[in-house]
């Protein structure tokens, strides 16, 4: 394989992975109420708020898993010693 098709496939295991952390995203999202409502009614600030800000958190993350698909990352760099390509890093917006 050339260094193109190494990079795409790179870039599909990538995007495999950002989708797959998305559905578990949204699977968690949809299990919190469940989780948590009834559980800590003793606690200052009770489970309303608690499931309102674990969803809020769940929410965000999802929101940059989705912007993450289209462009996982905008740029690479590669460190050569002695002309041998010894290890490339890739730039992303988040993670």
């Amino acid at each position: 394989m050339n260094k193109e098709e190494l990079e795409k496939l790179f870039l599909e295991q990538v995007k495999k992975r950002i989708s797959e952390e998305r559905k578990e995203q949204i699977d968690w999202l949809e299990r919190i109420p469940w989780e948590y409502k009834g559980r800590y009614a003793e606690v200052k600030w009770g489970d309303e708020d608690l499931v309102e800000n674990l969803s809020g958190m769940c929410i965000t993350r999802i929101k940059k898993l989705e912007n993450l698909e289209n462009n996982p990352y905008f740029g690479s760099f590669s460190f050569a010693l002695n002309g041998e390509n010894n290890q490339t890093f890739r730039l992303g917006k988040t993670v």
